[in-house]
């Protein structure tokens, strides 16, 4: 005997089908937020927005709209990839930012080995005063052959970086030092820095020149500069410290972990070759690199 239970458990297989069907919605939403690399904050934005349109929909579709659920289910689809197209720079800004960010550093390094050629050796990480004290960085020193010989010039380079006078040139920031990352960095601030302390290239105790140095090791392994943990003014001289007891200061600062989609950290190398290094790096690696005369073969897990 078919009593009143049979038809009561069609409607629930009806309505759990339903409920599938707009599982796999939301599963599809996800997977294309993976694919278009959307970062978290892009992502929860995305969801709330569906969310707001979805919800409702199916409650009225499974209550009232249930022959039509399909026509129900492309409108919602329209709406996701309405969502999802009409801003672009949700899934292509961190990628056309990590690629901005990296030509910036090859921008730098190559205003490096610019002068290396016309000087025979490397900027020193600042200018200084005569009893060592420095006075501005070796980004004001590179300002020529970044295109920026006139800035340069209005420079007093006797005087420190916030003095009255050359404090008036910091909002005349080039581009190429601009940060470009998921971290909200002060104005006329950058992340670009370079690592400054003993046995390092930008030893402020000498001058680093690019010459013959181990083989086996090669410029190619040398790190030169990075994206700082954190961003300083572009005129200080302040940068990526190191030293043997300390080991490396703070690096990444551009692409966080907790911020990005794809975390990465720039790294310009001697030879003016560029690398990338996921956060999961060795920094005990990383601080026997950047110190040129290691003789250890150095495996650094580059991306």
């Amino acid at each position: 005997m078919n009593n009143g239970t049979k038809p009561q458990q069609i409607v629930i297989a009806k309505d759990a089908r339903y409920l599938w069907i707009g599982l796999v919605c939301w599963v599809s939403t996800v997977a294309v937020g993976f694919l278009f690399s959307l970062d978290v904050r892009s992502m929860f934005v995305v969801c709330i927005l569906i969310a707001m349109v979805l919800i409702p929909l199916v409650l009225i579709v499974m209550s009232f709209w249930k022959r039509h659920f399909f026509v129900g289910g492309a409108l919602v689809f329209i709406i996701v990839l309405f969502c999802l197209l009409l801003p672009p720079r949700l899934y292509v800004g961190e990628a056309a930012d990590r690629v901005q960010a990296a030509g910036n550093l090859r921008s730098a390094v190559i205003a490096i080995h610019n002068y290396h050629a016309d000087h025979n050796h490397l900027p020193p990480p600042a200018i200084t005063a005569p009893n060592g004290t420095p006075l501005l960085s070796w980004r004001v020193i590179i300002l020529p052959y970044l295109g920026y010989e006139a800035l340069y010039k209005e420079f007093h380079l006797n005087e420190p970086w916030d003095s009255e006078h050359n404090r008036k040139l910091i909002p005349r920031m080039p581009d190429i030092y601009k940060s470009v990352g998921k971290v909200h960095s002060p104005e006329h601030h950058t992340f670009i820095q370079v690592f400054v302390g003993p046995g390092t290239l930008f030893d402020p105790q000498r001058r680093s020149a690019l010459g013959p140095i181990t083989p086996h090791i090669g410029w190619n392994n040398i790190p030169l500069l990075a994206e700082g943990g954190h961003s300083v003014f572009w005129t200080k001289p302040e940068d990526i410290p190191f030293s043997v007891e300390k080991g490396i200061g703070p690096i990444g600062g551009q692409f966080p972990v907790d911020q990005c989609n794809y975390p990465c950290i720039h790294v310009a190398m001697a030879d003016a070759s560029l690398r990338t290094l996921r956060p999961s790096f060795n920094l005990e690696i990383l601080c026997q690199a950047i110190q040129w005369k290691s003789t250890m073969e150095l495996e650094v897990n580059w991306d």
